[in-house]
């Protein structure tokens, strides 16, 4: 049996594998393998392990039959394919030295074998460096509606892809990024970068799944997945990320070869490091089960936690108590405050109503010791008070990823809430915690209604200016963003703003002199009227002269005080002026 082993090896035109046990030709095999196995063994074990179960494996061009041979003690099944008749004859007869009867080989190529396929007919296929050969073949598209129908078939796909930038003639039918060869399976997952006999181009070897996930040290099932986080991302992610939800976990995919690299690199970091350190969240938070990364991807798995999102809640026009909604949100900011944390994007699609009524926060990555947003309005609190309005109006059609300035009390249709939000507008945002707005919002009933503070109106009209700055992306902002002439607008508004800021600042300087006098001119009337009586108690006329001299300034002081205070008003009217054009062009009458 050694000798036709010997004579079949020595018939084949190239030996791209080592010989399934025969050392002595492993040492002519091109291409190294031991590497590529190590991984192939590990997912294999991995699912047997998940699945309870020896599993039926499929190995699509599968060359010397290396892997096909080295899977056939975990597996119920191997079946090996393979276009060249040379190899065939030589994995069958391996299989048959090796005494595996239950590994098979057949002479066929790729597109027909995979047109036969069934459901279920096969848990785990590899098709390693073999599909640059169906593009050139048959084409890009062709070769995706094959790896599609190998996903819908199958539980695990193994590949190793190679990359257009390879100097070889195939090079040309590849897509210009390789990861565009499996965009309509589900979850991918790189696990390696390997090199080649052929260049030193590395090619990525990846699982790929319709079905099940993994990040080559876990494994599970998921039963559905999304590559959009909520209705309202309209692809802000860029299909940077994708979810998948089992019965029992949530598991986040973010990927780093995308525009939104540095994003998801720092929001996965802060869930990595949380998940390292062993810190536990509050319980109204899901807990991290586990956190991997490579170079390429990070892999999140999560507690999954029954209920719907808010956002779904307000989409569907389901009911809900926007009070009990915004009064538990406040008792769970509060809790994360004093932990010293905050929620930096605390949005209606990261708030999870449960089964029975409680209020869960997801988005881990979101979750940090600064309260300030990396997104305007740059404040925790200010963002918070944004939140409730989408809460309060609970329509789906006013709900949007961009944060509009809706601040101030005024737009608050709700009486409880408009009183509210004037209460924690009446405290300085110097002073802002989540701790005020809760005692604020269980005392609002009591409390009288109070003037904005000084401190906010200045604050007011730097968000709403910041916000002209950082939102050119939505689309009724963007059109008079380019435009030379709302760019000129805003920089007049802007200094308009200042000057009546300035005048306003300077009148206040002025009143305070002018008080500063009255109250000089006053004492020293009251001084010379009692010298004059007591030194000049007979000289009657002197005393009328000088009460009438004082009271000619007392006269004109008063009508200097006024004209600043007509002054004052025509200022002030200016600033509502200014403030009304700001909030026209902020929104525009329909």
């Amino acid at each position: 049996m050694t000798d036709k082993i010997n004579r079949l090896v020595g018939a084949l035109p190239e030996r791209y594998q080592p010989i399934y046990g025969f050392d002595n030709f492993t040492s002519d095999a091109e291409r190294e393998s031991s590497d590529r196995l190590e991984i192939v063994m590990n997912i294999a074990n991995l699912m047997v392990n998940h699945l309870q179960r020896p599993i039926r494996v499929l190995d699509l061009g599968c060359a010397q039959g290396y892997f096909s041979l080295n899977l056939a003690n975990v597996s119920e099944s191997v079946t090996g394919i393979d276009y060249l008749d040379k190899n065939v004859e030589l994995c069958s007869g391996l299989a048959e030295y090796h005494h595996f009867e239950h590994v098979k080989f057949y002479e066929n190529d790729i597109a027909t074998f995979v047109s036969t396929l069934k459901p279920d007919d096969y848990d785990l296929v590899l098709g390693l460096n073999v599909f640059h050969h169906v593009s050139y073949a048959l084409g890009y598209a062709e070769t995706k509606k094959i790896i599609k129908k190998i996903a819908q078939n199958s539980k695990v796909l193994l590949t190793e892809l190679a990359l257009k930038d390879e100097p070889l003639y195939w090079a040309e039918a590849l897509p210009d990024n390789v990861y565009s060869n499996l965009d309509t399976v589900a979850f991918q997952y790189t696990l390696q970068k390997f090199a080649t006999h052929l260049s030193s181009i590395e090619r990525p070897f990846i699982f790929s799944s319709d079905y099940m996930w993994c990040d080559g040290q876990n494994i599970g099932e998921f039963t559905s997945w999304k590559n959009e986080p909520h209705e309202y991302s309209n692809g802000y992610h860029l299909n940077s990320r994708r979810y998948f939800f089992s019965e029992s976990k949530v598991i986040k995919c973010y990927y780093f070869n995308s525009a939104q690299k540095e994003n998801n690199i720092r929001e996965f970091q802060r869930e990595y490091d949380y998940f390292n350190s062993g810190y536990k969240f509050p319980t109204f938070m899901p807990q991290i089960l586990s956190c991997t990364k490579n170079e390429w991807q990070g892999l999140v798995v999560l507690e999954k936690i029954d209920g719907k999102l808010l956002s779904s809640k307000i989409n569907e026009g389901d009911d809900f108590s926007c009070y009990d909604v915004i009064h538990k949100l406040l008792i769970n900011v509060v809790k994360l405050e004093e932990n010293k944390l905050y929620h930096n994007d605390l949005r209606i699609w990261n708030v999870l109503i449960t089964n029975n009524g409680e209020l869960s926060f997801i988005d881990i990555g979101s979750i940090s010791s600064s309260s300030k947003t990396s997104s305007w309005p740059f404040s925790v609190f200010a963002d918070f008070i944004i939140l409730t309005r989408d809460i309060a109006k609970a329509k789906s059609e006013d709900v949007t990823a961009v944060r509009y300035p809706f601040l101030l009390n005024s737009w608050y249709e709700d009486e409880k809430i408009k009183k509210w939000i004037g209460l924690i507008w009446g405290t300085s945002h110097k002073d802002w915690s989540f701790k005020l707005f809760l005692e604020l919002w269980r005392e609002s009933e009591v409390h009288e209604k109070v003037e904005i503070h000084n401190d906010n109106f200045k604050y007011w009209m730097e968000l709403v200016e910041s916000f002209l700055v950082f939102n050119p992306r939505e689309e009724k902002f963007t059109n008079s963003l380019l435009h030379e002439s709302f760019v000129e607008y805003h920089n007049n508004l802007s200094a308009q703003v200042q000057n009546a800021l300035s005048l306003v600042g300077s009148v206040d300087e002025k009143n305070k002199t002018f008080y500063l006098n009255y109250n000089e001119s006053l004492k020293y009337l009251s001084t010379t009227v009692e010298q004059l009586a007591l030194h000049n108690d007979n000289n009657t006329a002197l005393i009328e002269l000088g009460k009438k001299e004082n009271t000619d300034k007392l006269e004109i002081l008063e009508r200097k005080f006024l004209e600043l205070s007509e002054r004052v008003n025509t200022i002030e009217i200016k600033r509502q002026s200014i403030f009304k054009k700001i909030m026209n062009k902020l929104f525009p009458k329909q």
